[in-house]
């Protein structure tokens, strides 16, 4: 297997922790798919996931953090078109 291909295939930039960008782009997947504005969000992941994202803080939100946070932010104001980045260039 070529590594170049590989990585390229691979590894993706995320903003900040990769666990909280993970959730925030479901969220924002989601809602982009959804009319009107989202009441609630039902998170299930993996005990990893969890454990690694809920309490580590989200780049640009002034101390902002976890998971949960990460879900209502990608619903809300997520760029689904970004990916792992789709919390990049959200308005404070």
């Amino acid at each position: 297997m070529d590594t170049r291909q590989f990585f390229a295939n691979e590894v993706k930039p995320s903003l900040g922790c990769t666990e909280p960008g993970a959730v925030a782009y479901a969220a924002a997947k989601a809602a982009s798919e959804f009319i009107g504005t989202p009441e609630s969000i039902t998170l299930r992941m993996s005990v990893a996931v969890y454990k690694n994202g809920r309490s580590v803080g989200i780049p640009g939100t002034d101390g902002l953090q976890g998971t949960s946070m990460a879900a209502a932010l990608g619903a809300i104001a997520g760029d689904a078109s970004k990916g792992l980045m789709a919390l990049d260039g959200m308005d404070p």
